[in-house]
């Protein structure tokens, strides 16, 4: 869980970094809700927008990033 350098209001979780699997499509599932309260303390309320970002800017270095598709699943609650 990383701080947002800009601004206090926005955590980053890291989900996949390094060389390891160059040149491979990767899969990742999240649970949003158990993210959101491990950075924010509570629970979430209505998913209004989700960021995905591929950047270099704190290693000052080059990289390309090809996104597949994207699907949300809400599950059932209790």
């Amino acid at each position: 869980l990383l701080n947002n350098a800009h601004t206090s209001r926005v955590k980053m979780i890291v989900v996949d970094s390094g060389l390891n699997n160059l040149g491979e499509w990767r899969k990742h599932e999240r649970d949003l809700a158990a993210d959101y309260k491990l950075a924010y303390g509570e629970a979430p309320g209505n998913v209004i927008g989700i960021a995905l970002l591929t950047d270099t800017d704190n290693t000052k270095s080059e990289t390309r990033a090809l996104y597949g598709d994207i699907e949300l699943v809400r599950k059932n609650l209790k």
